[in-house]
């Protein structure tokens, strides 16, 4: 069941993804083409400021999903209707305290934009991505129930089916209208529909829905979950602060169109992670099953397994945004829409060193490791900030981009590994840098390889294109199939392969 499970939510997360990525590239170049991107720049960054209130949920989402684990697996209906009256009740809390804060930034939003640009009613255009963030925070327990259940594949359905309309619409308005407001309105009005028919679905697959009010939450798993959301506090100011202020200072020290510019490569690298993302996250719930019912011996052996796929999928994506994201933003939206070279390869830096963490942050999710390292993440968010405007300074937007790779190698590139090894596994975390080494040394093996190869085709054409993305599919994928096809980890992946392909399940 729990493979089943698994392999829905990732086969339609991908598909899903897929679908998106598509979609996404189509509507950014009509957004440019028709606003421009001092528009496309005001879209980032007030994506990044909703990022910085969503500090309000405290961590308390992922800390009663956490709690949900269990009481799925052993079908406790009492438990998890007092986990979700509980839920609900916070997330009303939460989403009036973000509304009414973010009300409170209104005055303020030129102040955060260097050489404002010429948009009319920009607190109108603020005011709307506000009202979408908040209407979200009055559905997520419904959300979450379904996601811990593994049962994520009925998200992902409906939100590709809704958001394909919603782009469809947006792409019809942008062309005849050119206007904003009327582009975001219907995002914002999506969002709203799709939360209540997520919320009517969630009350069809769990009737018992229905009896959660009045069910109070015991006093110890209530302690339970404020000391692991406490924890998660410090996990999610760090997570915010380093993912959500690149383009505040980029917008505050270098400029609101270097803004727009990155976010075509966000774009790229969100989507790109987005698919990595689906393949891992869609076992996140099946692993808290495992977790719950079986040994660590069996959970580590899986996670083994995972580490290495995690690490092939990123070697391969890595390579590849290196070689093809400046050809192909330049064929798609013009040369002046790219980065330098080093810029990108901070970029795609970046990148490896986030996505190579997944598996492990998602193992120390499951695990419930939320108080221990829970500094770590502050010490990452303050170098985070510190260096990457005094580097944004000194060398521009590339600077910000640096400041993010120290403060990641400083911090949660050794914490996180160290404290699921030690309280997770009870294993020295030795094992895991051996592995990281190992399979960095193959990552660069292939970045050189490929580099060298793509470097003699100059011309920049919708065929060279292909043909680097040819390059890129063969090189690295070859390198780290012969080096790694006798270890157990790939002749595990293999066999699991197999037995999916021959019978559908395990």
């Amino acid at each position: 069941m729990r493979t089943n499970n698994s392999l829905k939510n990732m086969a339609t997360g991908l598909i899903s993804q897929g679908i998106g990525l598509v979609i996404s590239f189509i509507v950014r170049m009509i957004f440019i083409k028709t606003l421009g991107t001092d528009y496309l720049g005001v879209n980032g960054l007030f994506s990044n400021i909703l990022t910085m209130l969503s500090l309000a949920e405290m961590g308390i989402g992922s800390a009663i999903v956490f709690t949900l684990y269990a009481p799925l697996a052993n079908r406790d209906i009492p438990k998890i209707n007092q986990l979700m009256n509980f839920y609900k009740k916070i997330y009303i809390v939460i989403g009036s305290f973000v509304f009414f804060t973010g009300l409170c930034l209104v005055p303020f939003l030129e102040d955060l934009i260097k050489d404002t640009p010429n948009i009319p009613y920009l607190r109108t255009i603020y005011l709307l991505f506000l009202l979408q963030t908040v209407s979200s925070y009055f559905f997520a327990y419904r959300k979450s129930l379904i996601s811990a259940d593994q049962k994520t594949y009925v998200l992902t359905i409906y939100y590709r089916v809704l958001d394909i309309i919603l782009r469809i619409a947006q792409v019809i308005m942008l062309i005849l209208t050119r206007n904003y407001i009327i582009y975001l309105s219907l995002w914002v009005g999506m969002t709203i529909i799709e939360n209540i028919i997520i919320a009517y679905k969630a009350h069809k697959m769990y009737p018992f829905l229905k009896e959660a009010r009045g069910h109070s939450l015991d006093k110890e798993t209530k302690q339970e979950i404020s000391k692991k959301a406490r924890a998660l506090v410090y996990y999610r100011i760090g997570g915010v602060l380093v993912g959500g202020t690149d383009n505040l200072i980029i917008s505050r020290f270098v400029g609101i169109a270097y803004v727009g510019l990155f976010s075509n490569y966000v774009l790229i690298t969100q989507a790109i992670a987005g698919i990595i993302g689906q393949i891992f996250s869609s076992t996140t719930a099946s692993i808290g099953n495992l977790n719950a019912l079986e040994g660590k011996d069996k959970t580590f052996k899986i996670y083994t397994q995972m580490l290495f796929l995690n690490f092939w999928l990123v070697t391969f994506c890595s390579v590849s945004i290196w070689i093809l994201s400046n050809p192909f933003i330049t064929l798609w939206l013009g040369p002046e829409f790219v980065f330098s070279p080093t810029t990108v390869l901070v970029i795609v830096i970046n990148f490896y060193i986030s996505l190579s963490l997944q598996t492990t942050s998602i193992y120390r999710s499951v695990f419930g490791l939320f108080i221990h390292g829970k500094f770590v993440p502050l010490f990452q968010a303050f170098i985070n900030i510190v260096v990457s405007v005094g580097l944004a300074i000194q060398l521009g937007v590339i600077g910000v981009f640096l400041g993010t790779m120290i403060s990641n190698l400083l911090t949660v590139f050794f914490a996180i590994p160290y404290y699921l090894y030690k309280y997770g596994f009870n294993k020295s975390v030795n094992d895991y840098f051996i592995r990281y080494f190992k399979y960095t040394i193959i990552a660069l093996i292939s970045a050189v390889l490929t580099t060298l190869l793509c470097n003699q085709i100059v011309e920049i054409t919708l065929t060279t294109l292909v043909i680097k993305g040819v390059i890129c599919l063969i090189i690295p994928n070859f390198i780290f199939i012969s080096c790694f096809c006798r270890t157990e980890e790939f002749k595990n992946l293999y066999e699991l392969l197999k037995k999916l392909i021959q019978n559908g399940k395990i």
